[in-house]
């Protein structure tokens, strides 16, 4: 079974259980804190240093669904672990 496999099962169970945390685990922090080594802030403004303008209004709307989802589901820390292994892949690529 894969690790997220794994989360997710573990999720379901904190969910039944009401299992919550009241802070958001270090692999995910890192997501969460402003970054003083980024040259360009804002969802807008990287978007329009990379030329995809055009995207804007539809990346703002994904961000705050994900938004959302992530408020609903941080009080779990196997559901934290879940954002934290897609963001990393996101951000390396993957």
């Amino acid at each position: 079974m894969s690790q997220v496999a794994v989360l997710i099962e573990k999720l379901n169970a904190q969910i039944q259980s009401g299992e919550q945390v009241d802070s958001f685990i270090d692999a995910l922090q890192m997501f969460v804190d402003h970054r003083e080594d980024e040259e360009i802030v804002g969802l807008e403004d990287k978007l329009a240093y990379v030329g995809r303008s055009d995207e804007i209004k539809s990346a703002l709307k994904k961000k705050e669904l994900f938004q959302k989802k992530l408020m609903a589901l941080e009080p779990f820390s196997s559901a934290q672990k879940i954002f934290a292994i897609f963001l990393s892949r996101n951000s390396r690529g993957v």
